[in-house]
């Protein structure tokens, strides 16, 4: 077993890392702001929406990333990921889910074939939901990401193969955006979404591995607001066109 593989037997360690608790709020902050601000017209709110569109819903998954690691290829690694990655998120997926389709039947009064119809769609997934449950299209992409990044990492030992993998998970899922699933527009699980956040999940795996300590954090933000500034002055003058939404 190699030191960055899985081991079960280990201690586990609760010790927060802040950065990662001030990204997630940076990120909720840009969903608010950019829900807020959309259907709102104006040039300049055109493109902080879209701005805040290249980034917010790909850092969650970039966050998740940092915080994979290899399994070993055996019974122990397999019950791990899917005992303890997985299916607590699946069952915070069907509970919710379920608890809000039956407040909903009772406090808005639906019919029991809409609430039936509404609990085929949970299990479908995807784009499929919509109203109180359209947020839900995370929770699936996010399993199926870090479920794919794991076996990318565990089962692939050569860095440049993995990260070609990622590239084409990655364009594979940019191609499946205008492609049907047998007659619908919605993926299962919005498993094309997931496809793109592999790629997300990938780098943050790596950068954590092998360039965490090479730029400090402060520089890392100060080039990454540079970067995507530039990207904005450039939109604003249309001189580029960016379109990027998760979900």
């Amino acid at each position: 077993m190699t030191t960055d593989t899985i081991d079960t037997n280990k201690p586990k360690l609760n010790k927060r890392i802040l950065w990662a608790d001030y990204a997630k709020c940076f990120g909720i902050i840009a969903v608010v702001t950019g829900h807020a601000i959309n259907d709102v017209a104006g040039k300049g709110l055109d493109v902080t929406y879209n701005a805040i569109y290249w980034w917010h819903m790909p850092l969650f998954f970039m966050i998740g990333g940092f915080f994979l690691k290899k399994i070993s290829h055996d019974f122990k690694g397999w019950s791990y990921l899917l005992s303890h990655r997985i299916k607590p998120l699946v069952i915070a997926y069907f509970l919710n889910g379920a608890i809000l389709i039956i407040l909903s039947h009772f406090f808005r009064q639906q019919s029991w074939a809409y609430t039936f119809s509404y609990f085929g769609r949970l299990i479908y997934g995807g784009s499929t939901l919509d109203d109180y449950l359209s947020v839900f299209w995370y929770m699936t992409a996010y399993m199926l990401a870090i479920f794919m990044t794991t076996l990318l990492i565990s089962f692939i030992k050569k860095i440049w193969l993995q990260f070609a993998i990622a590239i084409g998970s990655f364009a594979l899922g940019v191609a499946l955006q205008n492609v049907t699933f047998f007659g619908s527009t919605d993926f299962p699980w919005d498993a094309q979404i997931s496809l793109l956040a592999v790629f997300g999940c990938y780098l943050a795996t790596i950068h954590l591995k092998y360039f965490q300590k090479s730029i400090g954090v402060p520089n890392k933000f100060l080039l990454v607001l540079a970067y995507y500034s530039l990207l904005a002055y450039y939109t604003c003058m249309q001189l580029v066109t960016l379109t990027l939404y998760f979900g």
